[in-house]
């Protein structure tokens, strides 16, 4: 696994470097999304994430839904 090594402080906070902030369009005071799957934790903007599963949303998308849940409202 490639990436950058942080350390946990004494409250459970990690900081998230500023690079990764810059790309992932995280600003000062945001709120994010954080979820737990397979091992790993994710965080995510809270206006970048599918209302339905919580996976990321692309920017531009209208509603704030992934391909995947798109896809299985069509089908219902």
């Amino acid at each position: 696994m490639n990436g950058i090594e942080k350390e946990i402080d004494g409250l459970g906070r990690v900081v998230i470097p500023i690079e990764y902030r810059k790309r992932l369009g995280f600003e000062l005071n945001s709120k994010v999304v954080i979820s737990a799957e397979n091992g790993m934790i994710q965080i995510s903007p809270i206006n970048k994430v599918c209302v339905l599963c919580g996976k990321r949303v692309e920017k531009g998308r209208k509603l704030p839904l992934c391909p995947k849940c798109v896809e299985l409202i069509k089908s219902e």
